[in-house]
């Protein structure tokens, strides 16, 4: 799966547990065209996400709904439908790799 993604996004905090140190929100002005395999689409939207103190991880889970998927640009063709299968989460730190 390749993503090509138009920024800026915006990563917006809703709510802070102070006990747990995580704060959820969402993910933004999300404008990115997907290709899996052979299948290319565009998804626009929000995403919902969490971002976690003590591990420095932005994880983005998209709840059903958050990235409705639409027509792909006229060069590319089109899927016979778009993935039905559930989103995963994909998790990026803020933190600097190990040396």
């Amino acid at each position: 799966m390749t993503t090509v993604a138009t920024t800026p996004w915006t990563v917006v905090a809703a709510d802070y547990n102070a006990t747990t140190g995580v704060t959820t929100g969402h993910v933004g002005n999300v404008d990115a065209t997907v290709t899996v395999g052979a299948c290319k689409f565009r998804v626009t939207g929000k995403a919902s996400s969490t971002y976690t103190n003590s591990t420095g991880a932005l994880a983005v889970n998209s709840a059903a709904g958050d990235l409705p998927s639409s027509r792909p640009p006229a060069a590319v063709r089109p899927c016979r439908s778009a993935p039905s299968r559930p989103s995963r989460a994909r998790t990026w730190s803020s933190r600097p790799a190990a040396a």
